[in-house]
């Protein structure tokens, strides 16, 4: 079976073409190029950009790659002694060594890297303390509302009593645990001291039937030295105005 040829099909003709043949190669003279005037007006399409994500993908080993060279460990002469040290804390070194030397840009440029580095540190430890401040407010609240139904009161790490705000200084202080971790440590800490507190009792009861007994005056002796040891170990203080608090 022969395949037809649109060449050999009859051709239409509408009223307005008259005797002008619609087929193959010949459109209708309204779909026809008009002389002065594009056929695709809009232009070519332009290229499509590429996803943003595909390209934050792309970039991610060349990110990774750049923050394991940046800190990597290297050995660097410091005087008369080598030390090991990151790249990054490296090339700061030489930065400031040229800046001390006399080089003008490398002053302007670690005068200029410094007052970005204290502004970002400051921008951060407000919002830490602003972020405590709500912290504390909130678990007041939520402590208040369970001592109004007469429940007992989540346990909270820090605890809101335990965070302490200076609105002259600007100072923010949490005077207790930070983590569930130094919470056991302190428990554990506390617990002892009970221990060895009610121990010292029973030996000072036994003394006082037995007085001048040298065995049982040593062993308090010894304990109320641990004592001393575990009251040594100050509650944790911490705070992101850590210089001002230590100043």
């Amino acid at each position: 079976m022969s395949r037809k040829n649109p060449r050999d099909e009859p051709r239409a003709t509408t009223p307005k073409e008259g005797a002008y043949e619609v087929g193959y190669g010949r459109p209708p003279v309204a779909s026809r190029f008009k002389k002065g005037r594009s056929g695709n007006p809009r232009g070519r399409p332009k290229k499509m950009s590429r996803p943003p994500v595909l390209e934050r993908i792309e970039d991610e080993p060349v990110k990774r790659m750049l923050l394991e060279e940046v800190h990597r460990t290297i050995v660097v002469r410091d005087g008369d002694k080598t030390v090991e040290m990151p790249v990054i804390q490296a090339a700061i070194r030489s930065l400031a060594l040229s800046s001390a030397k006399g080089n003008f840009r490398a002053t302007k440029l670690l005068f200029e890297l410094l007052l970005a580095a204290e502004a970002a540190a400051r921008a951060d430890t407000a919002r830490l303390v602003e972020v405590l401040i709500q912290y504390k407010l909130d678990g007041q609240k939520d402590i208040d509302q369970c001592e109004e139904l007469g429940i007992e009161p989540p346990e909270m790490v820090p605890h809101p009593d335990d965070i302490h705000f200076d609105p002259r200084t600007g100072v923010l202080t949490v005077r207790g645990p930070m983590t569930e971790k130094e919470k056991k440590q302190m428990a554990t800490r506390d617990k002892l001291r009970c221990q060895l507190v009610e121990e010292i009792e029973v030996l000072e009861r036994k003394l006082s039937k037995r007085p001048g007994d040298k065995a049982i005056s040593d062993e308090i002796r010894s304990r109320e030295r641990i004592i001393e040891r575990v009251d040594a170990i100050a509650n944790p203080i911490w705070s992101p105005n850590a210089r001002l608090v230590e100043g």
